[in-house]
């Protein structure tokens, strides 16, 4: 998976390889992506997985992969998804946080992805969706910029990214973001991404360089795609020829208002020319049918000098491997020519009047504008030209058969209902028993006689009859009766014509437990987790290996019960220097650098944390004395912590009151411990305690 293979063919590329980090660069921070369709399923495995750098398959090794999956995503600040209201659904991981994006008159469109990696940072801006369609088989297009020390991109650049970031995040909640727990965990990787950027050495400086990148982002309030494009035009006089690449376009009215704007922004004199590039099929006797308004023909300026032309762009096209292949076209682009520049913009604006912001009703999009001085970078407008699809001149457009594809933003007939306002969100956490319990928040505008059902089940979670029975609450907490957290509810109401869903997310990570193969590990198996420098998933793949190899071995729930073992009696003391070697081990991994809190708990509460090896010595010692022995030094090793700091992480005042809370929990066990029978062990411990206190 971690592999990055090169493209064969000039311009273009592999977007999934865009999750993979640069050679040089390993750890990573957190990550934030938009779509408009969606597949959660995908995103975990591969995009998740390639910027993680997973190793394990989720196929070939289930147990382990959830493993390292959860053991990798606990380390981060965020990792996130916004997608539309339409196509909000599937179940995952609450590792990760799953956000709806409701917006008035329009939809959430843009495809942008934020990735953050320990001194690198790294912007996606394409036209593809979050699916295996979009990242595998469609004809799409996609751009990137990249923030490292001494980069030629500055923090200006990021900054507009990230505050279109927040704005859209804007559309996940009517109320605070703050009071909402996936928005905040966003809302602090913007922040801490925004400040690394600032803090990069900057590299040289040009005037004008040859190449320029500029985000065009378009939002409610925001200018239209068009104007910010000549806003960024170099040249005195506008452009002079335009080509565009678009699936969808408006409705086939008699008047086309992006073709208009378009025009308007055109030279107004002398030559111009608008070629449009539309999907195209042919029909039975050679009849042709594009995919595109006949009015695109009409709108044009009424001289000679003005031209518009058509090329078909065919879903039967040659792959890398010079075989035919279909790939349908989701691609969208605009490219001015002018005497010496090209303005080359991609990303996921189609040719419709929300999707260039237009009227008031717009969508969420997001464009990546390339500015090339075409005579000191002429490569550059090469490789940018040769990533235009395949087509071909269509010599005799207006004896087409015109028929434009239904916009994909447009109020189509759904497979599933959109999910009303009134259902805010859904949070899961544990009580203070450490029960857990599903937080509903509910808005004002609530349809009739709804119910909530848990995925794919005919019993219901909630209905409105119990929730006006409890007193129509805002905020109603149910209890959860299963270990496994739910990824999100299934909704109907009285006029639904299916299922609509509600995602779920964690209120805080800590609720979240680790998978069975890591609960209560035996005492034997953390010291060796410890101990190796391999990572934890590729230990208990060896681990689980060994158990499976065994023909006569015991099942592996058995193997990881310290009752049902066997020779354990002489098990501490005859690993004495190993286990000091694990206290050893866990001080240096509170030693290095955090980033999050929920790191700092991974590595303290997690299921190979401090208070994990505490209670497996409680549970294991072979006597009172030996357990008092041990947790004491293990408080002892604790004490010595001295943490990393980095800028940007977690504090150094912090991470040790964390430690030191967890060191006199274990005192106070500790104390409650009966050794009147071994004075001069009761003796050394105290020892130990006033040294600590020094």
């Amino acid at each position: 998976m971690s592999k990055k293979k090169p493209a064969e063919r000039k311009g273009y590329g592999r977007l999934l390889d865009a999750w993979i980090p640069p050679e040089h660069v390993n750890e990573p921070i957190g990550c934030l992506s938009t779509t408009f369709t969606f597949d959660a399923a995908f995103f975990e495995e591969e995009c998740l997985g390639r910027f993680l750098q997973l190793e394990s398959d989720p196929e070939d090794a289930g147990a382990v992969y959830l493993i390292e999956r959860e053991e990798k995503l606990s380390k981060l600040k965020s990792a996130a998804m916004i997608v539309d209201a339409k196509h909000c659904r599937g179940n995952h991981s609450l590792r990760w946080d799953l956000l709806l994006s409701r917006v008035p008159g329009g939809c959430q469109h843009a495809k942008v992805s934020l990735l953050h990696w320990f001194g690198f940072i790294r912007i996606i801006i394409a036209s593809a969706n979050m699916t295996r369609a979009g990242y595998c088989e469609n004809q799409e297009i996609f751009g990137i910029m990249d923030w490292y020390e001494h980069g030629p991109l500055g923090p200006e650049v990021l900054n507009e990214a990230l505050h279109f970031l927040e704005e859209m995040l804007r559309t996940t909640s009517s109320g605070p973001l703050e009071m909402q727990p996936g928005a905040q965990r966003i809302l602090d990787f913007l922040n801490y991404t925004r400040i690394a950027a600032e803090q990069f050495p900057r590299g040289e400086k040009q005037s004008l360089p040859p190449v320029q990148l500029r985000p065009i982002f378009s939002y409610p309030g925001h200018p239209d795609v068009l104007l910010q494009m000549t806003q960024h035009w170099p040249e005195r006089n506008p452009p002079l020829k335009a080509d565009v690449v678009s699936p969808f376009f408006d409705d086939a009215s008699t008047s086309n208002l992006p073709a208009q704007s378009l025009w308007n922004v055109m030279r107004k004199r002398g030559e111009a020319g608008v070629r449009y590039h539309v999907p195209l099929v042919k029909e039975q006797g050679d009849k042709i049918r594009l995919l595109a308004p006949r009015s695109l023909l009409k709108e044009c300026p009424l001289r000679d000098s003005a031209v518009v032309e058509f090329y078909g762009i065919p879903e039967e096209v040659r792959d890398s491997k010079d075989q035919w292949a279909r790939r349908t076209l989701h691609a969208k682009t605009i490219v001015f020519d002018g005497s010496r520049y090209m303005a080359y913009l991609l990303g996921s604006s189609n040719f419709t009047s929300k999707g260039f912001g237009l009227i008031k009703a717009r969508n969420f999009e997001a464009n990546l504008l390339y500015i090339v001085d075409t005579e000191k970078a002429p490569q550059t407008s090469r490789l940018l030209l040769d990533a235009m699809p395949p087509s071909h001149s269509v010599l005799e457009p207006e004896k087409c058969y015109w028929q434009p594809d239904p916009d994909e933003t447009g109020d189509g007939d759904d497979e599933f209902p959109v999910l009303p306002v009134g259902f805010e969100s859904a949070h899961y956490r544990l009580d203070p028993n450490g029960e857990p319990i599903v937080s509903l928040k509910f808005g004002s505008s609530l349809p009739p006689q709804w119910k909530i059902y848990s995925e794919g089940s005919q019993d219901t979670f909630a209905t409105e009859v119990h929730w006006k029975a409890e007193g129509s609450p805002q905020e109603w907490t149910i209890p959860w009766p299963n270990r496994r957290p739910p990824g999100g509810f299934e909704v109907t109401w009285q006029t639904s014509s299916g299922r609509a869903w509600l995602p779920v997310n964690a209120e805080d990570q800590k609720y979240l437990l680790p998978p069975d193969e890591l609960r209560n590990l035996p005492l034997d198996l953390l010291i060796e987790i410890l101990i190796s420098a391999a990572p934890l998933h590729r230990i208990m793949q060896r681990i689980l290996g060994r158990i499976q190899e065994k023909t006569s071995a015991p099942a592996v729930e058995d193997y990881l019960n310290p009752h049902k073992r066997v020779e354990t009696a002489r098990f501490l003391l005859q690993r004495v220097r190993r286990i000091s070697r694990a206290f050893r081990a866990m001080r240096e991994s509170l030693e290095r650098p955090m980033v999050s809190d929920e790191s700092l708990a991974w590595r303290l509460k997690g299921p190979v944390g401090v208070t994990t090896l505490a209670k497996a010595i409680e549970k294991e010692a072979n006597s009172v004395e030996e357990q008092a022995f041990l947790l004491s030094e293990l408080c002892f090793e604790l004490s010595r912590v001295k943490p990393s700091l980095i800028d940007r992480g977690l504090g150094h005042d912090k991470i040790k009151d964390e430690i030191m809370n967890i060191v006199k929990n274990i005192q106070e066990e500790i104390t409650k411990l009966s050794l009147e029978s071994d004075p001069k062990l009761r003796a050394y411990i105290e020892s130990v305690f006033q040294r600590m206190a020094s």
